[in-house]
This record gives C-alpha cells, sequence and structure tokens, in this order.
C-alpha cells in the first residue's frame, strides 16, 4: 500500500515549514528566508536557512536538505508514510491508503485534464465566433479590452444543450471521462446535457498552470450569477485562488503584497490598470488553507470588501486565518455601491491606489466594525465586543503586536489593561509546546564542485519556460556531478509530458535518493547576478560547454601523443583533425558568448 501522491500534494499546500521547523528550532528572518542553528550538527553561527517560498531547508554547515516531509523524518526519526500521518493530522487531512496506481489510474487522472484542455479550447473557440456576440459586446461594454480577455483565456458557451457534449465526442473521449469533468451532467431522463449554457466562461488555472475548472457568468437574468463546475480530484475551492498563477511573480515585485478581491471580473479588471498582484476566491470564503499558500509569496494582504457587500460578516472570520498564519492584513470598503470593477473603470486607477494606501489595520477595522454593531456602554454590547476581539488578539501570535492591540482595546473601551488581559487568560486555550531535545547527527558536506551545473538547475527549476532552450543546447552528458544530472535528466522527463510549471517542493517528494534531494534543496538559496534570468541561463550553458570542450580537448591531445610516439599517421591527420574542429567549436564559443 502507498501514500496518494495527491495527498502528498495536498498537505506541503497547507503545511508552512517556517512554522513547522520553528515548533523544534528557534528560527529568525533572513531577508526573504529564515535562518536557524542547524539542529543536525553542532554549530555556534546559524547556517541552516529556510525558504518560505519554495517550502525547502538547507544547511550550508553539513549539507542536510529537504522539505518539511524531510526535516520531520530526520528530526524525529519517523518513515515517510509516518511522517505523512503526522503531518496529515496537523493540517486535518484525511490520509486514504491506495494501491500503486495502475496505469489506468495515471491514463485517467491525465485523461481528466485533457477534457478539461479541450473545453477550453471550444470555449474560447466559441468566444472568438460572430455567435457569440452578445458575449463580446457585454465584455467590452464593461471596458474589457481584447488582450486581457485573450491573457485570462475568458470563453463562452453556446446556448445549447449539448454544444460541449458533441465536440468532445467528436475529440473521440469516453463518455465516463467527460460525465467526470462535470462539465456534461447525467439527465433523469438518460440524455446527458452541457452543465454551461449561454454564459462567460472562466477557466480556472492552478499554480502548475493547468486548466482544472471552470466558471461561468450568466448573460441573462438567470439565477445564480456566477457557477462553477463541481470539486474534482484536480479542484478543490479551499486550495485555489483566481488568478494566483499570474500573480505570484508580481506579488513580490509588489514588495511582498497581495491584492483579494471577491470576483473574475474584479482581477481581471485590476490586472488591466497594471495591479497584478491580485487574486480572488472561487465563490467562498477565503480558508486558512488559501492563506498558507498565499504566505509562500506574500508578506501582506489587501483584502478589498465591497461598499454593501452580503458577506462581509462570513468575510471578517477568516481574517483569524491571517493573524494564526502570521501574515498581515489590511482592509479596504469600497464606497456603498461599488466593486473593485465599477470602482476603478468610473474612479480610475489612481483613486483605488489611494484607497489602497489608507488600508485599515485588522484591528482597527474589527473593532470599529463591532462598535458600530454593538453598544459598548451596553453590558451585553460590552461583552460581545471583548468576546470577539478576544478571538481575534488570540489568534496573533506575535507577543509585541498582541500587547499593542490590548492597549489600543483597553483606551477604546475604557477598561483596564489588567483587567482585560486578565479575562482574556481566562479563555486562552492551552497549546502544546513540542520538546526541544535534538539529537546533534553528522551529515556529509555537499559537494562544491560544478556551482554552474547548480545554478543552471536552480533558473531552470524557478524559470521553466527557458527549459526548452536548455534541453536544445545541453544533454545529460555535459554534466559533471551525478546528482545535477539526475535532476536535469528528471526536469527533461517532466518537460516531455508536457508539465510547464515544476515545482521545488513538489520536485522534491518525486525524487528518490536523499544526497540529490540535499543538493535540489540547495538550488533556491543560489543567487543570479546577471539582469536576467535569460542573460544567467546563457552564461551557464555557455560555462557547461567550455568545459566539456576542454575536457575534451585534453583527451584529444593525449591521442595525438600517443599516435605521435608509435608512429600512426593515419590516426595522427584524424586527431589534429578533431582538434581544429574543437578549436572552432571553443572559439565560436568565446565570441558568442552569453548568445548561447
Amino acid at each position: 500500500m502507498s501514500i496518494d501522491e495527491r495527498t502528498i500534494d495536498q498537505i506541503s499546500a497547507m503545511t508552512d515549514i517556517v512554522q513547522v521547523i520553528a515548533g523544534y528550532i528557534p528560527v529568525k528572518r533572513a531577508g526573504a528566508n529564515f535562518k536557524a542553528v542547524c539542529p543536525f550538527h553542532q554549530e555556534k553561527t546559524p547556517s541552516f536557512m529556510i525558504s518560505p517560498q519554495k517550502q525547502i531547508y538547507h544547511c550550508f554547515g553539513c549539507g542536510a536538505g529537504g522539505n518539511v516531509f524531510s526535516f520531520i523524518m530526520k528530526y524525529e526519526n519517523m518513515t515517510f508514510p509516518e511522517t505523512v500521518r503526522h503531518l496529515a493530522a496537523k493540517c486535518g487531512v484525511t490520509v486514504p491508503e491506495k494501491r500503486t496506481a495502475s496505469k489506468n489510474e495515471v491514463s485517467r487522472t491525465r485523461l481528466l485534464l485533457d477534457v478539461y484542455k479541450a473545453a477550453f479550447d471550444y470555449y474560447r473557440g466559441n468566444f472568438m465566433k460572430a455567435e457569440s456576440k452578445s458575449a463580446q459586446i457585454y465584455l467590452e461594454k464593461r471596458g474589457f479590452s481584447r488582450s486581457i480577455i485573450d491573457a485570462f483565456g475568458v470563453g463562452y458557451a453556446r446556448n445549447e444543450w449539448r454544444g460541449l457534449l458533441d465536440y468532445l465526442r467528436q475529440k473521440e473521449f469516453h463518455e465516463s471521462a467527460i460525465l467526470s469533468s462535470g462539465l456534461v451532467l447525467p439527465s433523469s431522463k438518460g440524455a446527458p446535457y452541457d452543465f454551461f449554457r449561454d454564459r462567460i466562461i472562466f477557466p480556472i488555472i492552478n499554480i502548475k498552470e493547468k486548466v482544472v475548472a471552470f466558471g461561468g457568468r450568466t448573460l441573462t437574468q438567470e439565477e445564480p450569477k456566477y457557477i462553477n463546475t463541481s470539486e474534482t480530484e484536480h479542484f478543490r475551492k479551499r486550495f485555489e485562488l483566481y488568478g494566483l498563477y499570474r500573480a505570484r511573480r508580481k506579488i513580490r515585485e509588489a514588495e511582498g503584497t497581495v491584492i483579494i478581491v471577491e470576483g473574475y471580473l474584479d482581477v481581471m479588471r485590476l490586472y488591466q490598470v497594471g495591479l497584478e498582484n491580485v487574486v480572488a476566491p472561487l465563490g467562498t470564503a477565503l480558508t486558512r488553507d488559501h492563506v498558507r499558500i498565499l504566505k509562500r509569496y506574500a508578506e501582506k494582504a489587501i483584502m478589498i470588501f465591497d461598499g454593501d457587500s452580503a458577506g462581509l460578516n462570513a468575510s471578517l472570520r477568516s481574517i483569524n486565518a491571517f493573524l494564526e498564519e502570521s501574515l498581515c492584513v489590511e482592509i479596504v470598503i469600497l464606497p456603498k455601491g461599488y466593486d473593485p470593477d465599477s470602482f476603478v473603470t468610473e474612479q480610475g486607477r489612481d483613486a483605488f491606489c489611494h484607497m489602497l494606501k489608507d488600508a485599515q489595520d485588522i484591528f482597527d477595522f474589527k473593532l470599529n466594525y463591532l462598535l458600530k454593531k454593538f453598544d459598548k456602554n451596553d453590558s451585553s454590547g460590552l461583552i460581545k465586543i471583548t468576546d470577539e476581539m478576544f478571538e481575534m488578539l488570540h489568534a496573533v501570535k506575535n507577543t509585541i503586536l498582541r500587547d499593542r492591540y490590548i492597549r489600543k482595546l483597553s483606551e477604546c473601551l475604557g477598561i483596564h489593561e489588567g483587567s482585560l488581559r486578565e479575562e482574556m487568560h481566562k479563555k486562552k486555550k492551552h497549546g502544546f509546546d513540542p520538546d526541544h531535545a535534538v539529537t546533534e547527527r553528522k551529515t556529509k558536506p555537499a559537494a562544491r564542485k560544478y556551482l554552474e551545473e547548480l545554478s543552471l538547475l536552480h533558473i531552470l527549476i524557478s524559470e521553466p519556460i527557458l527549459c526548452e532552450r536548455a534541453f536544445a543546447l545541453l544533454s545529460a552528458d555535459d554534466f559533471e556531478r551525478p546528482d545535477a544530472r539526475e535532476i536535469f535528466v528528471y526536469l527533461g522527463k517532466m518537460y516531455q509530458e508536457g508539465e510547464r510549471r515544476i515545482d521545488f517542493n513538489t520536485l522534491m517528494n518525486r525524487i528518490q535518493h536523499d544526497d540529490t534531494r540535499a543538493i535540489l534543496s540547495e538550488l533556491p538559496f543560489f543567487k543570479v547576478e546577471e539582469d536576467s534570468e535569460e542573460e544567467a541561463l546563457a552564461y551557464r550553458i555557455c560555462e557547461i560547454k567550455m568545459r566539456g570542450y576542454k575536457k575534451k580537448k585534453m583527451e584529444i591531445h593525449e591521442c595525438i601523443m600517443r599516435a605521435v610516439q608509435n608512429g600512426d599517421d593515419e590516426n595522427l591527420k584524424k586527431y589534429q583533425q578533431m582538434k581544429i574542429d574543437l578549436q572552432e567549436k571553443i572559439q565560436e564559443l568565446k565570441t558568442k558568448g552569453s548568445m548561447v
């Protein structure tokens, strides 16, 4: 029996490596990463680095490295299945046991993604045709440019009962696969029919840039206005955020700030005016799982609420998730009658950015909200206010920030700070304080040779779009390090299988050898000195090819010497020509330099 890879990926998505490791050893922020004294060997100066973005750790002292599973296995001396169940219990995931996936099971999983891709092509094709004029006119009237519509892959479902069904049948998809997608529903009368009809279609694309679901907006008065396809093995609303696959890099460029809105068109509108660090939940309140995922890319979130948002109360309850995950959050309430789409359309980008700058601290916002809802001069109102604020304060992990909030609450309510602390202490839930005993272990340090190979791999995993260029110019034989060669081969296999989004953490779970995983864990900490990833890749390829040519040149030189000693004129001429040809390649490489 084995554990399903999707379950492992789900646990990875819900688990923050910094938080887990901080439960065992003290960690401190070091720029975008965290550092600590390594628990696996004796050291005084911290050389143990943790990357929250990549969810990987690496010790530059002893070479230990991996992801959250590797850390628990090594620290707690657990097996991999034990570690998976341990972390699953902490994040509330059920671990179903399964036999090793058969070829049929793997094919069925891939087939479902193929159905979504075909459906995407169908909806996109419909949108471009004259019969979808109503959808085109609707978006044009809303002021959306064709480039934004195309960028987000917006489509159209014709007002037909079986348009998509017939298309998928023509593509020779099996009926069971079509029905499993949720895009076609069975009828009580036995004739299947399309789920979406006469709706604008928004493809939902996951972080690996795979279409995993769709949302549809009606063009009539039909209710509900928005609907999504049902959840599948590929799609769970609690783990997906609309636009995240596009926004993740822009979040970093925006000083780690993510803007959270409510709908598809809100995301597209902000993206169109240059605010590309924006995401939206998929018709549900933000969950702690969403926050855990966002925390990998963001240091601060700004939540935008409509002025008359009926879901404000439910959304407020999700705010504690930010505090529990130690992700800073601020709130913007738009004027009544506006959502982000309409506000930016009517008031403009500058007015919206001004509201972002004036975003309220979450504590101030919630307190003001409660003061409007309850009378602080009334006993029952005062208790309701303090109870809700205590619930929020318990979620604040930072002691300094919590003290500041308690003082502000004391001043606002006119209650002695000591009384508030005493009452809060009564309601406080007792948490688990982990045992910090560490078994010191020695690990063989990672080899430092051929760093250009590791740097190149770091670039390819960070920018998979460059893989095609690298695979065209390099082969596995160009790599001197066996571990680097193994990673390169694995990347090539993933690329050939159509994977265009490569994640450090997922890759870590797939690679079998501990030494290779340790090297992989070091890659996120490599720095690229060049102005661009493309330039950096060119230099690394040049370095690796040049090293190979020089090695080959030495081998040919030895062959020439042996031919001279043996009087072997025939082979001497052959080797001398090989040397000339190789010298030309070296000169060409020197001339082209970073242009390879």
